[in-house]
């Protein structure tokens, strides 16, 4: 039940987020966030590189809301994402991917009147989050020894692209494996 409530309170945060159209009301918001970052004890370099990392997202974001709309806009929805994204980022030393997985779980159960199992989607979320750090280690390897065979540009993305697709392919048929062994059955479910 306590991860039930905490996930509810990443949701109801970061969409409330979305919904302040207040400068003052996003600056208390701010603050918010960074004194949650003390509090759980993230890593601020991380942050800010995780941060940079999205930096064409925002840029993309804002260009197409200034031309759509007005630059005022523009700033006002790249501030509100990055404030969701320092809340998101630190709140994950709080809520692991197992904890999401059983929140949701209970947060769904409600769907088994038309035939959906919660489980399923739980492991479907678990599975999601967990294989994310895993292809983004993998990519920068491949990165790093194409670089070191001397393979840049296109060529590189090319090699990149094609043993990053193998080797998701060869942990998808490891994950089949390990649900079949769990007792996941072909239909879905156990």
């Amino acid at each position: 039940m306590k991860e039930l409530l905490k996930l509810l309170i990443l949701i109801t945060y970061t969409v409330i987020i979305f919904f302040i159209n207040s400068y003052t009301l996003l600056a208390i918001v701010l603050v918010t966030n960074i004194l949650i970052l003390f509090v759980f004890h993230v890593n601020i370099r991380k942050l800010i590189r995780a941060l940079l990392s999205l930096i064409f997202i925002l840029l993309f974001t804002g260009a197409i809301n200034a031309i759509l709309s007005s630059i005022e806009n523009a700033i006002l929805v790249d501030t509100k994402l990055i404030l969701a994204f320092m809340f998101v980022y630190s709140y994950k030393k709080v809520l692991s991917p197992i904890e999401i997985g059983e929140a949701l779980e209970k947060l769904f159960i409600p769907l088994k009147l038309v035939g959906v199992n919660p489980k399923d989607i739980s492991l479907i979320v678990n599975i999601a989050i967990t294989f994310v750090p895993i292809l983004t280690n993998e990519l920068m390897q491949i990165k790093y020894a194409l670089k070191a065979k001397g393979y840049m540009g296109i060529k590189a993305r090319y090699f990149a692209i094609r043993v990053l697709l193998f080797n998701v392919l060869k942990k998808t048929v490891r994950l089949e494996w390990g649900l079949k062994a769990k007792g996941y059955a072909e239909n879905g479910g156990n």
